[in-house]
């Protein structure tokens, strides 16, 4: 599943595109439609447009579940990349922050206990994308990015 090999003549080189959307799920079959587009565009094969569109939605999904919990409504960045070697998603959201490290054990564990049933979801994004990386700027905002190569076919 990781990485498929594709022909490198195939692709355009450094498409970019920058969408800003409500921390709302009524806007997560639009976001997966814009991934399949840009990514059947370049001649991707439409089955890892799917899972790569699908681990976005995951990922977003959690994000505007977070923000409802919490009562923070916010827009959500999404930034889209697309060259010869990946093709990476930057989430950025200032919807939920807050510092874990601030809770007491006790709420650690209730906040743990009643995310366990969306684990699943992260398993699902980790095993769809070949990186995943996290970053919290205090105060700011949070910052998902997903990267998935595309392995060209070798002459």
């Amino acid at each position: 599943m990781k990485g498929k090999r594709v022909p490198k003549k195939s692709l355009t080189t450094g498409l970019r595109k920058k969408m800003v959307f409500p921390s709302d799920s009524k806007y997560l079959a639009q976001i997966r439609q814009i991934i399949d587009g840009l990514w059947t565009k370049q001649g991707l094969p439409k089955k890892d447009s799917r899972l790569v569109a699908l681990a976005v939605d995951e990922a977003i999904s959690s994000i505007i579940r977070h923000a409802q919990g919490m009562k923070r409504p916010g827009n959500i960045n999404i930034e889209l990349h697309l060259d010869e070697v990946c093709f990476k998603v930057i989430i950025k959201d200032n919807t939920n922050g807050f510092d874990f490290n601030l809770l007491t054990e006790r709420d650690k564990k209730i906040i743990l206990e009643r995310e366990k049933q969306y684990q699943l979801g992260v398993f699902l994004i980790s095993a769809i994308m070949d990186e995943i990386s996290y970053y919290y700027k205090k105060g700011f905002q949070n910052e998902l990015q997903l990267t998935k190569f595309i392995i060209p076919k070798k002459k």
